[in-house]
């Protein structure tokens, strides 16, 4: 557990246990799993410094390097005198600059022998030539023997030439050898998030979606999404774009449970603030979009620093 974690004292028992999980996840390389338990950790606990950093972690290791200066961004909300996010948002922010001359090696002692040594150097030498010989005549052996059960299948060199190589699929669930085509994302989540972007209504609103997460253990999709800091903002008005984001998100997605996170981004030195958190079912996000009745939200979080009239 980083020490982030041990800075939030009222942090509730379950979401430190949910951190720790989280944390041992991103050690192992299980990003996914490991973002998931951050994202029920910060619906417990919304402004939690460590959950936003562990997150900014995951995100780091990934390569996603912007999501993780956001996410860094809102555990120095949430603590502003962390030594360690402050070291991590500083360190995203170098990357690019040429990085410093590589240290001169000294030469170890086995180099120093051979230059100083010609006896021994000869010795060296005539080892590396017979391993190089043994190579070659191992290699040849292996061509000949190769070639002699091709005969004995009755296959010449062109038969074999002219056979199609055999092209193995991928195992399911494995991660391609391009890291930069690594993602934590599940399928399901990279099109829903896709969709949001680009939704032309949310564009119109000023609404930045910039993660989803899906939990299919108890039907559950979680959208986070910015506005634009403006003074008067109140949470009515989040709260009608916040049910406006999770109605596109379940027009586009099946799940009993819809989560709305909304970050207020500000552009002056204020940064970004976390200023609500929410969950709708569908059915009263049904309900809202039929206009039959008004958003309703359960299990609301509001913060308490963010500029927001009630």
């Amino acid at each position: 557990m980083t020490s982030d974690a041990r800075e939030d004292a009222a942090l509730p028992r379950e979401a430190y246990a949910l951190l720790a999980q989280a944390n041992l996840l991103r050690v192992r390389g299980h990003w996914d799993d490991a973002a998931e338990k951050c994202m029920a950790a910060l619906r417990l606990a919304p402004d939690s410094a460590s959950a936003n950093s562990l997150l900014g972690d995951i995100y780091e290791n990934q390569g996603r390097f912007e999501d993780a200066a956001l996410w860094y961004r809102l555990a120095l909300d949430a603590n502003p005198d962390s030594p360690a996010d402050h070291s991590k948002l500083n360190r995203l922010s170098r990357r690019g600059d040429d990085l410093p001359a590589s240290p001169q090696v000294k030469p170890s002692g086995f180099l120093a022998r051979l230059r100083a040594d010609p006896e021994f150097a000869l010795r060296c030498g005539a080892i590396a030539a017979a391993l190089c010989l043994f190579i070659i005549v191992a290699c040849a052996y292996r061509v000949a023997h190769h070639s002699g059960a091709l005969q004995r299948l009755g296959l010449d060199g062109d038969a074999v030439v002219s056979i199609k190589p055999v092209i193995v699929p991928p195992r399911a669930g494995a991660l391609p050898t391009d890291p930069d085509g690594v993602t934590a994302r599940d399928p399901s989540e990279q099109v829903l998030l896709k969709s949001l972007q680009g939704a032309a209504e949310l564009a119109k609103l000023g609404v930045s979606v910039y993660d989803v997460q899906a939990d299919p253990r108890v039907s559950r999709i979680t959208v986070t999404f910015g506005l634009p800091a403006a003074p008067g903002t109140t949470q009515a008005q989040i709260s009608q774009v916040a049910s406006q984001v999770l109605q596109a998100a379940a027009a586009a997605q099946s799940a009993e449970t819809f989560t709305a996170r909304c970050l207020l981004i500000s552009s002056d030195s204020k940064g970004t603030a976390l200023a609500f958190a929410g969950d709708m079912s569908r059915e009263a996000l049904q309900a809202a979009a039929s206009e039959t009745s008004p958003a309703v939200f359960s299990n609301t979080w509001w913060s308490a620093t963010a500029d927001v009239r009630t």
